[in-house]
Protein backbone atom coordinates (compact mmCIF):
# COMPACT_ATOMS: atom_id res chain seq x y z
CA UNK A 1 0.00 0.00 0.00
CA UNK A 2 3.12 2.32 0.93
CA UNK A 3 6.05 2.57 -1.28
CA UNK A 4 8.75 5.13 -1.22
CA UNK A 5 10.55 6.91 1.44
CA UNK A 6 7.71 7.90 3.27
CA UNK A 7 6.19 4.42 4.08
CA UNK A 8 7.09 5.29 7.91
CA UNK A 9 4.96 7.64 8.61
CA UNK A 10 2.57 7.17 5.98
CA UNK A 11 1.25 3.58 7.72
CA UNK A 12 1.59 5.19 11.28
CA UNK A 13 -0.55 8.00 10.38
CA UNK A 14 -3.14 5.59 8.49
CA UNK A 15 -3.04 3.35 11.92
CA UNK A 16 -2.74 6.08 13.84
CA UNK A 17 -6.16 7.77 12.71
CA UNK A 18 -8.24 4.16 13.93
CA UNK A 19 -5.82 4.11 16.92
CA UNK A 20 -7.02 7.71 18.16
CA UNK A 21 -10.69 7.37 17.46
CA UNK A 22 -10.98 4.29 19.31
CA UNK A 23 -9.15 5.95 22.23
CA UNK A 24 -10.72 9.32 21.94
CA UNK A 25 -14.41 6.91 21.75
CA UNK A 26 -12.90 4.98 24.74
CA UNK A 27 -12.67 8.79 27.03
CA UNK A 28 -15.49 9.98 25.75
CA UNK A 29 -17.73 6.93 26.86
CA UNK A 30 -16.43 6.26 30.25
CA UNK A 31 -15.37 9.45 31.60
CA UNK A 32 -17.01 12.79 32.50
CA UNK A 33 -20.49 11.44 32.77
CA UNK A 34 -23.21 13.39 34.16
CA UNK A 35 -21.19 16.43 33.87
CA UNK A 36 -21.96 19.85 32.15
CA UNK A 37 -18.45 21.03 31.02
CA UNK A 38 -16.10 17.94 31.02
CA UNK A 39 -13.00 19.40 31.68
CA UNK A 40 -10.80 16.41 32.46
CA UNK A 41 -12.34 14.45 29.46
CA UNK A 42 -11.18 17.61 27.42
CA UNK A 43 -8.05 17.20 28.74
CA UNK A 44 -7.20 13.54 27.85
CA UNK A 45 -8.79 13.77 24.33
CA UNK A 46 -6.77 17.05 23.53
CA UNK A 47 -3.54 15.32 24.63
CA UNK A 48 -4.06 12.23 22.81
CA UNK A 49 -4.35 13.97 20.12
CA UNK A 50 -1.26 15.87 20.54
CA UNK A 51 0.66 13.26 21.04
CA UNK A 52 -0.56 11.42 17.51
CA UNK A 53 0.27 14.77 16.01
CA UNK A 54 3.81 15.11 17.46
CA UNK A 55 4.25 11.68 16.75
CA UNK A 56 3.12 12.14 13.18
CA UNK A 57 5.27 15.01 12.24
CA UNK A 58 8.28 13.54 13.64
CA UNK A 59 7.87 10.58 11.58
CA UNK A 60 6.85 13.14 8.48
CA UNK A 61 9.67 15.03 8.84
CA UNK A 62 12.52 12.19 9.42
CA UNK A 63 11.24 10.45 6.36
CA UNK A 64 11.57 13.66 3.95
CA UNK A 65 15.07 14.00 4.96
CA UNK A 66 15.80 10.77 4.14
CA UNK A 67 14.46 11.01 1.30
CA UNK A 68 15.83 14.28 0.61
CA UNK A 69 18.99 12.84 1.18
CA UNK A 70 18.77 9.71 -1.03
CA UNK A 71 17.41 11.60 -3.61
CA UNK A 72 20.43 14.16 -3.75
CA UNK A 73 22.72 11.35 -3.63
CA UNK A 74 21.26 9.76 -6.66
CA UNK A 75 20.97 12.80 -8.54
CA UNK A 76 24.87 13.25 -7.81
CA UNK A 77 25.68 9.59 -8.75
CA UNK A 78 23.24 9.54 -12.34
CA UNK A 79 25.14 12.66 -13.10
CA UNK A 80 28.48 11.35 -12.54
CA UNK A 81 27.30 8.45 -14.29
CA UNK A 82 26.29 10.49 -17.35
CA UNK A 83 23.30 9.18 -17.63
CA UNK A 84 22.58 5.65 -19.12
CA UNK A 85 20.34 3.92 -21.83
CA UNK A 86 16.51 4.12 -20.99
CA UNK A 87 15.97 0.52 -21.86
CA UNK A 88 13.23 -0.09 -18.96
CA UNK A 89 12.15 3.11 -17.26
CA UNK A 90 10.39 0.80 -14.31
CA UNK A 91 13.95 -0.42 -13.44
CA UNK A 92 15.30 3.05 -13.35
CA UNK A 93 15.34 5.11 -10.41
CA UNK A 94 13.88 8.10 -10.51
CA UNK A 95 17.29 10.49 -10.27
CA UNK A 96 18.99 8.14 -13.12
CA UNK A 97 15.79 8.41 -15.56
CA UNK A 98 16.09 12.46 -14.86
CA UNK A 99 19.98 12.21 -15.75
CA UNK A 100 19.14 10.22 -18.69
CA UNK A 101 15.99 12.21 -19.98
CA UNK A 102 18.46 15.58 -19.69
CA UNK A 103 18.26 17.22 -23.51
CA UNK A 104 21.73 18.91 -22.84
CA UNK A 105 24.88 18.35 -20.12
CA UNK A 106 24.03 18.55 -17.06
CA UNK A 107 25.61 21.21 -15.04
CA UNK A 108 26.02 22.05 -11.35
CA UNK A 109 23.10 24.53 -11.09
CA UNK A 110 20.58 21.74 -12.42
CA UNK A 111 21.59 19.64 -10.13
CA UNK A 112 20.99 22.29 -6.89
CA UNK A 113 17.95 23.56 -8.55
CA UNK A 114 17.23 19.69 -8.47
CA UNK A 115 18.12 19.61 -4.79
CA UNK A 116 16.39 22.52 -4.06
CA UNK A 117 12.98 21.39 -5.07
CA UNK A 118 12.62 19.54 -1.29
CA UNK A 119 12.46 22.77 0.18
CA UNK A 120 9.04 23.37 -0.40
CA UNK A 121 7.92 20.24 0.93
CA UNK A 122 10.09 21.29 4.05
CA UNK A 123 8.32 24.39 4.03
CA UNK A 124 4.86 22.85 3.45
CA UNK A 125 5.41 20.45 6.61
CA UNK A 126 6.76 23.23 8.91
CA UNK A 127 3.75 25.36 7.57
CA UNK A 128 1.56 22.43 8.67
CA UNK A 129 3.30 22.34 11.87
CA UNK A 130 2.74 26.30 12.96
CA UNK A 131 -1.02 26.00 12.03
CA UNK A 132 -1.17 22.46 14.23
CA UNK A 133 0.16 24.55 16.73
CA UNK A 134 -1.90 27.32 16.77
CA UNK A 135 -4.91 25.24 17.12
CA UNK A 136 -3.73 23.56 19.98
CA UNK A 137 -3.34 26.96 21.12
CA UNK A 138 -6.59 28.50 20.29
CA UNK A 139 -9.35 25.34 20.58
CA UNK A 140 -8.55 23.61 24.06
CA UNK A 141 -8.17 26.66 25.75
CA UNK A 142 -11.67 27.37 25.28
CA UNK A 143 -12.91 24.55 26.50
CA UNK A 144 -10.38 24.24 29.39
CA UNK A 145 -9.84 27.60 30.77
CA UNK A 146 -12.94 29.33 29.45
CA UNK A 147 -10.48 31.73 28.22
CA UNK A 148 -9.90 33.53 24.77
CA UNK A 149 -6.06 34.21 25.63
CA UNK A 150 -5.17 33.26 22.01
CA UNK A 151 -6.65 36.43 21.09
CA UNK A 152 -3.93 38.19 23.15
CA UNK A 153 -1.45 36.30 21.12
CA UNK A 154 -3.09 36.11 17.90
CA UNK A 155 -3.70 39.94 18.03
CA UNK A 156 -0.17 41.39 18.50
CA UNK A 157 0.57 38.90 15.61
CA UNK A 158 -1.55 40.22 13.14
CA UNK A 159 -0.98 43.70 14.40
CA UNK A 160 3.14 43.34 12.80
CA UNK A 161 2.36 40.79 10.52
CA UNK A 162 3.40 37.78 11.23
CA UNK A 163 2.09 34.86 10.02
CA UNK A 164 -1.39 36.36 9.16
CA UNK A 165 -2.90 33.78 7.00
CA UNK A 166 -2.74 31.37 9.35
CA UNK A 167 -3.36 33.15 12.72
CA UNK A 168 -6.56 35.14 11.47
CA UNK A 169 -7.90 32.05 10.16
CA UNK A 170 -7.85 30.11 13.47
CA UNK A 171 -8.93 33.47 15.17
CA UNK A 172 -11.97 33.07 12.78
CA UNK A 173 -12.58 30.03 13.96
CA UNK A 174 -12.13 30.77 17.10
CA UNK A 175 -14.56 33.67 16.50
CA UNK A 176 -17.25 31.19 15.21
CA UNK A 177 -16.85 28.84 18.48
CA UNK A 178 -17.51 32.11 20.84
CA UNK A 179 -20.19 32.66 18.85
CA UNK A 180 -22.13 29.16 18.38
CA UNK A 181 -21.01 28.27 22.35
CA UNK A 182 -21.53 31.62 24.27
CA UNK A 183 -24.59 33.52 21.86
CA UNK A 184 -26.18 31.54 19.56
CA UNK A 185 -28.08 29.17 22.29
CA UNK A 186 -29.88 32.95 23.64
CA UNK A 187 -31.41 32.66 20.07
CA UNK A 188 -30.93 32.90 16.41
CA UNK A 189 -30.11 36.69 15.48
CA UNK A 190 -26.61 38.07 16.18
CA UNK A 191 -29.07 41.23 17.18
CA UNK A 192 -30.91 39.73 20.38
CA UNK A 193 -28.64 37.04 21.39
CA UNK A 194 -25.47 39.75 21.45
CA UNK A 195 -23.53 38.01 18.38
CA UNK A 196 -22.70 41.04 16.56
CA UNK A 197 -19.31 41.49 17.37
CA UNK A 198 -17.79 37.74 17.50
CA UNK A 199 -19.48 37.95 14.20
CA UNK A 200 -17.89 41.29 13.24
CA UNK A 201 -14.30 40.09 14.24
CA UNK A 202 -14.67 37.02 12.43
CA UNK A 203 -15.60 38.60 9.52
CA UNK A 204 -12.71 40.74 9.59
CA UNK A 205 -10.18 37.68 10.37
CA UNK A 206 -11.77 36.14 6.94
CA UNK A 207 -10.87 38.78 5.20
CA UNK A 208 -7.42 38.71 6.34
CA UNK A 209 -6.90 35.12 5.34
CA UNK A 210 -8.51 36.46 1.86
CA UNK A 211 -6.01 39.82 1.24
CA UNK A 212 -3.00 38.54 3.36
CA UNK A 213 -1.09 41.04 5.28
CA UNK A 214 -0.07 44.38 4.10
CA UNK A 215 2.96 45.90 2.56
CA UNK A 216 4.61 47.17 6.15
CA UNK A 217 4.01 43.82 7.07
CA UNK A 218 6.73 41.38 8.51
CA UNK A 219 5.53 38.50 6.63
CA UNK A 220 5.88 40.81 2.84
CA UNK A 221 9.37 42.59 3.98
CA UNK A 222 10.82 38.57 4.46
CA UNK A 223 9.40 37.82 1.43
CA UNK A 224 11.71 41.23 -0.03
Amino acid sequence: MFSGGFRRSGLFGLVGVFVVAGVVAAIALTTGEGQSNPKTTYALIFGVLAVFFIVLFALQRSDMEKVATGSVRGTERAVAEGGRPIENPTTMSEPELWAALAVKPIDAEAVKARSQMWDSGRRSLRLGMIVTLLIFLTVPSIYLFESFLPLLIGGPLIAIGLLTRPVAFLLAGEMLVAYLIGHAPRGPWPVRNGGMQALQFGCIFVHLVAAGPGSLAVDSAHRK
